[in-house]
């Protein structure tokens, strides 16, 4: 039986503030928890003080858009998000 590689995911927080510590503190608990799960985390987004319309929030477009490489286990991705603020 052939392995299947672990899922490929994205990431994505979002602060109504400036806060450089919590947005580190964010991606730290993304990244452990896709450690622990067998995930590899590709990237994560991030918005700061950005509008509340989807349009205006550049990082979660850039997760919507975010590709699935070539050879991925599923045609779709698998996003996991820490939604703050909202």
């Amino acid at each position: 039986m052939r392995k299947l590689s672990p899922p490929l995911v994205y990431g994505y927080v979002r602060s109504p503030f400036e806060r450089p510590e919590y947005l580190a503190g964010c991606r730290d608990a993304l990244a452990s928890w896709c450690a622990r799960e067998g995930w590899n985390l590709g990237a994560v987004f991030t918005d700061i003080a950005s509008a509340v319309d989807v349009d205006g929030r550049l990082g979660f477009r850039g997760l919507l858009d975010a590709e699935v490489p070539p050879g991925s286990r599923t045609p779709g991705f698998h996003a996991a998000r820490a939604m703050v603020g909202l």
